[in-house]
């Protein structure tokens, strides 16, 4: 996993992709917190996490994770083309994958590359 730490190195993983037939084929959504028994919530104040793999033709069936540490706004959206942006501030980034007032931001973005994730009509992060 890289992380991002700067707005050169966002800029350049975003222009580094050809986004014309790219497409979210997943995403996932985490939070730390839980339940313990007898009552009581574990982390409640935690921001989730999310992960969303995103595949285009050109890369043979690899595709790349985006990865968004403790999310304050989450906003996804489907039927439209990819066009994404992002903007690194000191301490959160501000990410979107189209063109809209709408953003996403975290306090950490991150990236990997994954491969034979994009060729099958399964989820990578749902176990059957």
């Amino acid at each position: 996993m890289i992380t991002i730490t700067t707005q050169i190195e966002l800029d350049n993983i975003l222009s580094s992709i050809y986004w014309g037939d790219a497409f979210i084929k997943e995403a996932h959504l985490f939070s730390p917190s839980y339940i313990v028994d007898g009552g009581g919530i574990v982390a409640y104040d935690f921001y989730p996490n999310a992960s969303i793999l995103v595949c285009t033709s050109e890369t043979k069936c690899q595709g790349i994770e985006f990865i968004l540490t403790e999310i304050d706004n989450f906003n996804l959206a489907f039927g439209a083309d990819l066009s994404p942006r992002g903007l690194f501030f000191k301490t959160y980034v501000e990410f979107s994958f189209h063109e809209c007032d709408k953003v996403m931001r975290a306090k950490q973005f991150a990236y990997r590359f994954l491969s034979g994730c994009c060729c099958e009509d399964k989820s990578m992060y749902l176990t059957p």
